[in-house]
């Protein structure tokens, strides 16, 4: 009986181990960070997102926000809602939530006049 040529890969019964044989084979986690959308605020966070790649005068705002529509759109997931309202889950990085906030709170930029100097209202941390 004759093997075929080998092209570099073990076949079955070669002697060698399989390459997940002594190892646990692990799934890629999932982001960390969710957010389960209604369809009509998922299409205004989007039009916002393009919004800010298409106006923001900053380079590097306008490919944060290339980038999260890219994820967003190849990423997101239509579902029906326990009412059976359309709605869109996405999944999020840390960093990405973070990004989209700071687009977000970019885009309210002279809409709102804060009330009042929360800020002022924090409690400093406390040192060990």
């Amino acid at each position: 009986m004759t093997l075929p040529k080998s092209t570099g890969f073990p076949f079955p019964g070669s002697g060698r181990p399989q390459p997940w044989k002594d190892e646990v084979m692990k799934m890629a986690s999932l982001p960390p960070v969710m957010l389960d959308t209604h369809e009509d605020w998922f299409n205004l966070l989007m039009t916002v997102l393009h919004q800010q790649a298409k106006q923001n005068p900053y380079e590097e705002y306008r490919e944060m926000a290339q980038k999260l529509i890219d994820q967003f759109m190849r990423y997101g997931r239509p579902f029906v809602d326990s009412d059976h309202a359309p709605c869109v889950a996405l999944r999020m990085y840390p960093k990405e939530a973070g990004n989209t906030i700071w687009l977000l709170l970019l885009s309210l930029c002279n809409q709102y006049d804060p009330d009042k100097d929360y800020s002022a209202e924090l409690k400093a941390a406390k040192k060990e």
